[in-house]
């Protein structure tokens, strides 16, 4: 839809606070009443926005196969992060919730979490074969988020690069978090 690909460059030129009902007609041709019939209002603009950042999220998931070698699974997801999240960097700062103009609704968040279903079914996997170091699925794929949520952080802020190549040290610490977890049982 050309208006919510106009919205999408002013988020990335102009931040969320940039993008306004007017502007973003503007940009596609339309007027500004088509945006709030479609839309509602600004917010229902970003959260457009967002549902689609989650659905690229989710569906990049979802592509990861599952495999016997539950590390190699695990560093394909964290990978699949790595790839929606730098695929559009803007609307993934705002799904994850990085924009003082849009907050998340529960129903926005619950949407945005269903890629996280995805790393929770092979997190069960590995609880299921005692390789969590005794943690619950749930817990470890927190912890697993966490830290793919940071490597995205550092790399969409240009920190990852003077560290060689950033897919290279991706592969390299989900997969040493992964065999920390077998290795370690909590306090």
């Amino acid at each position: 839809m050309r208006i919510l690909d106009v919205a999408t460059r002013l988020l990335a030129s102009t931040g969320p606070e940039g993008v306004t009902v007017r502007r973003v007609a503007e940009g596609a041709g339309t007027t500004t009443r088509a945006i709030y019939s479609l839309f509602g209002d600004k917010r229902g603009l970003l959260q457009a926005l967002h549902h689609e950042a989650a659905e690229l999220m989710t569906s990049t998931h979802l592509q990861v196969e599952a495999r016997e070698d539950l590390i190699a699974e695990m560093v394909e997801l964290g990978l699949a992060y790595r790839r929606a999240a730098l695929a559009n960097p803007h609307t993934f700062r705002l799904l994850m919730g990085d924009a003082p103009s849009f907050r998340p609704d529960p129903a926005d968040v619950s949407l945005g979490r269903r890629a996280f279903g995805r790393v929770i079914e092979t997190m069960n996997r590995l609880e299921a074969a005692d390789r969590l170091g005794g943690r619950e699925a749930e817990r470890a794929g927190t912890q697993m988020w966490a830290l793919v949520h940071g490597l995205v952080s550092l790399e969409l802020l240009g920190l990852l690069e003077p560290q060689g190549d950033p897919e290279t040290l991706w592969r390299e610490t989900v997969e040493a978090m992964v065999r920390g977890l077998e290795q370690s049982r909590p306090g």
